[in-house]
């Protein structure tokens, strides 16, 4: 491990230190840490040195066949094996054959899930810039959720990449790996500034990596400072920097089937056929663990009952105000008044939602919403953190002095209750997804989209 000596890179650092403890365990009393001369890093590639009389180089597959070092198909394997486990090899080459490999890797934080997820909610593009190989960039970033990523990269190539990033105003992420990379991001931090006009880089929506973080970090949101936060709200919302865009979030509060949906025919008949063949072929017990006498009917099952209708009083009057109707479908909770996410201030009827202002993530938002129109949420679940989906609607030809529209959805269901006193509106309907389609014609392809059934 001498080749690792020198480096200044903490994996390095975490290589050394386990080899002296392996070698401790081992009770080696030879001496491993010898100097090493013309020891050369070569950025975001290798490292290489001459022990004694042996060349040594350290680096991934790829440069190992740049140098000419044939690399075996047993060796390709293990390290394909290990790149789809998103852990990182590193070949060990001594005089121009491969003398070993060995892996590292760098656990996920819980919560860098959590931290992009919110990222999406508040339509921030999150992309990944890594030295790491395709196999291991792509495993991490499919793990946290991470949408873009650029892999294989040298610190420069780092560099001009996040360059570009900061230059059409995108999520900014610091590179890992390698010893210059610290060099170029100081020049990047300070160019920041330039790079978004005058502003001061406390004052602006960027997004940083912890240094001490080893792959995705504790991701710190700095939002604006509170002179510019109060210069980007409106009366009737939050507005992002980047498009004046004004937030809202909406409850699609469902209602879960009560009873099982009636079979199709077709699939009733598989579905017999599919029991009477389970029962003609299946394990038979012997006698002395189920007799005949043991198999014939006893209980609560002989006693007759008649099961509760499938169509209700709130079916056959079309009461769509009672949660007590269409039993075998879903419905879903439309209210009838004003809201933030119309255009004008005339009664419409739209799902619960609420501008997004001073609540800490949309999800938050959305819960005030919904609590506003019916007072508890004790019977209420909210499935996840994030949206289950968003639209954009942009301002008509006559309202250009209006700002576009971004609504983003969060589903909610009912539990274990069929009625709500619902308030702080006109009028509401409990409705099926065809039902739902005929108040919002416009925008029926999306909700098709988004509304299984």
């Amino acid at each position: 491990m001498v080749w690792q000596a020198n480096s200044e890179h903490p994996v390095a650092k975490a290589v050394v230190e386990h080899a002296k403890k392996l070698c401790e365990k081992l009770g080696s009393k030879t001496k491993h840490f010898t100097d090493v001369n013309d020891f050369v890093v070569h950025p975001g590639a290798r490292v290489s040195g001459k022990v004694g009389d042996r060349e040594v180089l350290v680096g991934n597959k790829r440069l190992m066949r740049d140098c000419n070092v044939p690399v075996g198909y047993k060796v390709e394997n293990y390290i394909s094996e290990n790149e789809q486990l998103a852990r990182t090899c590193v070949v060990i080459a001594i005089d121009g054959r491969v003398a070993g490999v060995c892996f590292v890797t760098d656990p996920v934080k819980p919560e860098a899930g959590r931290v992009i997820s919110y990222l999406h909610s508040m339509d921030i593009l999150s992309t990944m810039v890594t030295g790491d190989n395709w196999a291991t960039a792509t495993a991490i970033a499919k793990e946290v959720g991470i949408q873009k990523v650029f892999a294989e990269m040298d610190p420069l190539g780092k560099a001009d990449k996040i360059k570009d990033l900061l230059t059409i105003k995108r999520l900014s992420t610091a590179p890992r790996g390698t010893i210059p990379a610290t060099e170029q991001l100081q020049e990047l931090n300070s160019s920041l500034s330039s790079s978004f006009s005058s502003s001061p880089i406390s004052t602006l929506p960027v997004v940083r990596v912890h240094a001490t973080h080893p792959r995705i970090g504790f991701v710190e949101m700095q939002r604006s400072c509170t002179s510019l936060t109060q210069s980007l709200r409106r009366t009737r919302g939050f507005c992002t920097s980047k498009n004046s865009d004004k937030i809202v979030a909406s409850v699609l509060f469902e209602r879960l089937p009560i009873v099982i949906p009636k079979i199709d025919p077709a699939i009733y008949v598989f579905q017999e056929f599919s029991f009477r063949w389970r029962q003609q072929y299946r394990r038979a017990y012997p006698d002395e663990f189920l007799k005949k006498s043991d198999a014939r009917g006893k209980g609560d099952y002989q006693i007759d009952y008649k099961p509760a209708p499938r169509i209700t009083e709130a079916d056959k009057t079309n009461d769509r105000r009672s949660l007590q109707r269409a039993l075998d479908r879903r419905l879903y909770l439309l209210i009838y008044g004003t809201t933030d996410g119309a255009s004008t201030e005339k009664p419409v009827w739209h799902f619960p939602e609420k501008a997004y202002g001073s609540e800490e993530t949309l999800r938050k938002c959305a819960e005030s919403a919904l609590e506003s129109v019916i007072g508890d949420l004790s019977h209420t679940y909210f499935v996840g953190n994030a949206p289950m989906g968003h639209m954009v609607i942009q301002p008509a030809e006559n309202e250009k002095d209006l700002l576009s529209l971004k609504r983003f959805f969060f589903k909610s269901q009912v539990i274990a209750t069929n009625k709500f006193k619902i308030e702080k509106c006109e009028d509401f309907v409990w409705v099926t997804k065809d039902e739902l389609l005929e108040y919002f014609p416009e925008q029926a392809e999306f909700l098709n989209k988004m509304i299984i059934s």
